[in-house]
């Protein structure tokens, strides 16, 4: 997985390390999002944290095809985001 898109110049360990911050943000921001379901089902909550655990071991790939998925997947927590927002608010 690999939610940064890469530099042409960047050297290896700048886009691991790039790779591993954009991991940890999208693993945070599941947090987030369990912190707010908890009001709500906790099949939700248990579904929220599985999928935290996904994203954190996630590996980073240059692959075109996994990183169009990436974006899909970044633009999906996103939309959930300001769902469980809309229902806190």
């Amino acid at each position: 997985m690999c939610f940064n898109w890469f530099k042409k110049n960047e050297k290896p360990a700048e886009k691991s390390k790039a790779d591993h911050d954009t991991i940890e943000v999208a693993a945070n921001l599941m947090g987030t999002l369990i912190v707010q379901a908890e009001d709500g089902e906790e099949e939700i909550v248990e579904d929220l944290k599985k999928l935290q655990e996904k994203i954190r071991y996630m590996t980073s790939s240059r692959d075109e095809k996994v990183m169009n998925y990436d974006k899909k997947i970044q633009n999906k927590i996103n939309d959930f985001k300001v769902v469980m927002l809309k229902k806190s608010g």
